[in-house]
C-alpha cells in the first residue's frame, strides 16, 4: 500500500508511443511536486482497460492525463479526474493508424520491447470496448472529466461528441494532434496545478479553491492585469475584481475571458472595471447583483440562452453600455438593472418577461420600447427620465403599475394603457381604484389634475409646467411629488391637502408658491 506523501498524476501515452515518452519526462521535469507515473499500455484492449484501471486504483491516482489513445483510456478512469488531450475515441475507425501487422515504437518500452504486433483480433477488441465507451458515467463522473482539443488537429476530431457527453468541460487550444511542450507548458501544467492544489494562486494574485471549482479572491495589490482568463473548470466566482480600483489605483482590467464551466458569480464582480465586452456563458442562470455597475466604458454585453433574470443593478451606470441581448428565458429585470445607461438606444425585450422593476431604465437613452404581453408589473420609475423615449403602450396583461414610470419631455407622445384599471386623462395615468395619479407628462404651462383624482403620486420631473390647480382635497403619497420641476412657480390645493412633505415635495424647484386653500405657508 502506498502512502501519499504527495499527489500522483498518471499519464497515459498515444498509440505507438510507451511509458518513456518525451510528454511524460516533461510533466515530471515542471511538476517536480507531484509523482508522475507513466505506465506502458498494453497493445490490447481487452487486457488494457482493466489493468490501466487497476493501475490507477493501486496509486491512488489523483489524476489522470492521457493523449490521443491514452485520452480516450483516461476517459474511462471513471473512478478519477481526468484530462483528455485530442481523445481517440474510436481507434478502430482510423484504419491508416490501427493496421494489421507488426509494427516499431516511437521509443522503446520500459522493458526494452522495441516492436509491437496489431491482430484482427485485437481490433475486434477496440470495436467491442468502443461499443461501452460511456456505460460507466453518471453525473458526478462527468463533472470531474475535461477535454482538451487543438483547433489544427486533422487526424482525430471528436470535440463535438465529446461535447455532448461533458458538457461544459471542452477546452480549446491552438495546437495539432500530437501535444508539444508550449502546449504543455502554457495550457495543460496550468489547468493541472488548479486541480490538484486546494488552493493555489496564480501569478497575478487571483486564488482558486475547491481543486480549481472556486474563484476565491483577488489580491488587489498583485492584479494590474488589463486582459484576464478565468480558468475553465472553475463553476463559482466567490471573488470579485471591484476594490482592484479601490485602493488609490485605478482598475486596469478591459476585457476578462469567463470560462465555459461558470455557474454562478457573486455581487459586485467587476464595479468600476474599464471593461469595453463581457459575455457570460452558457449554462448561467443570473445576471448577479451590481455586476458591472459603473463599468464606464462596457459597450457590448451578451447574455445566454439560460439566463433567466438580471438582478439588481446589474448594468447601473454603464454610460457607453449600447448592445445588449436579452434572451426571451429572463423572467424578471430586477430594480436599476439599466439605470443611467444613456446611450443604450435600442432593446428587445424578452418574450416572457414578467415584470419590469422600479428604475429598470431610469434615466436611460432608450428611444422605443415594446412591452411584452406577459408583463404583469411595472415598478416605480420603469422609464423615468428617458428623454429619448417617444411613446410607451402598457399591454392589457399587466394588473399593476407604480408611480413615476415616465416624465415629461420633449417629444414625448404620451402613454396608451390597454391595462384593466387604469386609464389616461389630461396627460396623466390615473389608477382607478386608489383614484391615485401615477405620473404625468403634460406639456401645458398651467395644468390642472382631473376631478376624479383623490391622490396624487408623481409630477416631478416636468421641464413645460409652471403652476398647478388642484381643486378637490387630495393626499400626497409620495415624498417627492413635484420634485425637479426647473421652472414651476406655483402650486395652489384649492380643496385641501395632506401628507405633503414641505421640503423634500419640491426638492430641486426654486422658489414654488405653494397655496393649501386660503392659507399660504
Amino acid at each position: 500500500m502506498i502512502c501519499k506523501k504527495t499527489k500522483t498524476i498518471v499519464y497515459l501515452h498515444g498509440y505507438g508511443s510507451t511509458g518513456l515518452s518525451c510528454t511524460g519526462e516533461y510533466l515530471a521535469k515542471k511538476l517536480p511536486q507531484y509523482r508522475i507515473l507513466t505506465p506502458d499500455i498494453p497493445v490490447d484492449p481487452a487486457e488494457a482497460l482493466p489493468f490501466l484501471r487497476q493501475y490507477c486504483e493501486d496509486n491512488k491516482a489523483d489524476l489522470v492525463i492521457g493523449t490521443s489513445m491514452g485520452a480516450m483510456y483516461a476517459m474511462q478512469m471513471y473512478d478519477f479526474r481526468r484530462i483528455c488531450v485530442n481523445p481517440a475515441l474510436y481507434m478502430s475507425q482510423l484504419t491508416e493508424v490501427l493496421k494489421v501487422g507488426t509494427h516499431q515504437y516511437f521509443i522503446p518500452t520500459q522493458t526494452d520491447e522495441t516492436q509491437f504486433t496489431i491482430t484482427p483480433e485485437i481490433i475486434d477488441h477496440y470495436r467491442e470496448m468502443e461499443s461501452h465507451l460511456y456505460d460507466g458515467l453518471n453525473d458526478e463522473n462527468r463533472r470531474c472529466c475535461w477535454g482538451f482539443f487543438g483547433d489544427e488537429d486533422n487526424i482525430v476530431d471528436r470535440r463535438q461528441e465529446f461535447l455532448k457527453q461533458f458538457y461544459p468541460n471542452v477546452i480549446d487550444f491552438h495546437g495539432g494532434h500530437r501535444l508539444n511542450n508550449a502546449v504543455l507548458r502554457d495550457v495543460i501544467i496550468p489547468f493541472v496545478k488548479m486541480l490538484l492544489e486546494a488552493e493555489y494562486t496564480d501569478e497575478y494574485g487571483v486564488t482558486y479553491s475547491s481543486y480549481g471549482r472556486i474563484l476565491k479572491e483577488v489580491d488587489f495589490d498583485m492584479f494590474t492585469c488589463e486582459e484576464y482568463s478565468i480558468p475553465e473548470g472553475v463553476e463559482v466566482m466567490e471573488g470579485d475584481f471591484y476594490a482592484v480600483g479601490m485602493r488609490g489605483n485605478p482598475s486596469r482590467l478591459r476585457k476578462i475571458h469567463l470560462p465555459s464551466t461558470l455557474r454562478m458569480m457573486g455581487d459586485n464582480a467587476f464595479i468600476l472595471c474599464p471593461l469595453e465586452e463581457i459575455e457570460l456563458p452558457e449554462g448561467m442562470t443570473q445576471v448577479p447583483d451590481f455586476m458591472c455597475e459603473s463599468c464606464r466604458e462596457l459597450k457590448t454585453v451578451h447574455l445566454p440562452s439560460t439566463i433567466d433574470g438580471i438582478r439588481v443593478g446589474a448594468f447601473n451606470c454603464c454610460e457607453k453600455l449600447e448592445c445588449i441581448n436579452l434572451p426571451d428565458s429572463i423572467t424578471y429585470m430586477a430594480d436599476s438593472a439599466f439605470r443611467y445607461c444613456k446611450s443604450l438606444k435600442n432593446v428587445k425585450l424578452p418574450s416572457k418577461l414578467e415584470w419590469i422593476s422600479a428604475e429598470a431604465f431610469y434615466c436611460s437613452g432608450i428611444e422605443k420600447i415594446d412591452i411584452p404581453a406577459g408583463v404583469k408589473e411595472i415598478g416605480h420609475w420603469a422609464f423615468w427620465g428617458c428623454d429619448n423615449l417617444r411613446s410607451l403602450t402598457i399591454p392589457a396583461s399587466v394588473k399593476n403599475i407604480s408611480y413615476g414610470i415616465v416624465s415629461a419631455h420633449e417629444g414625448f407622445e404620451g402613454i396608451v394603457c390597454n391595462a384593466d384599471g387604469y386609464h389616461i386623462e389630461n396627460d396623466a395615468l390615473i389608477n382607478d381604484k386608489k383614484q391615485e395619479l401615477l405620473c404625468c407628462w403634460s406639456k401645458q404651462k398651467h395644468y390642472v389634475v382631473p376631478s376624479c383624482v383623490k391622490r396624487i403620486a408623481d409630477m416631478g420631473g416636468n421641464p413645460f409646467v409652471e403652476t398647478i390647480t388642484v381643486n378637490q382635497f387630495v393626499q400626497i403619497t409620495i415624498y417627492d411629488t413635484f420634485a425637479s420641476c426647473p421652472n414651476l412657480r406655483k402650486v395652489e390645493f384649492l380643496g385641501g391637502v395632506v401628507d405633503l412633505d414641505e421640503e423634500l415635495g419640491f426638492y430641486n424647484c426654486k422658489d414654488v408658491e405653494v397655496v393649501k386653500g386660503n392659507i399660504q405657508f
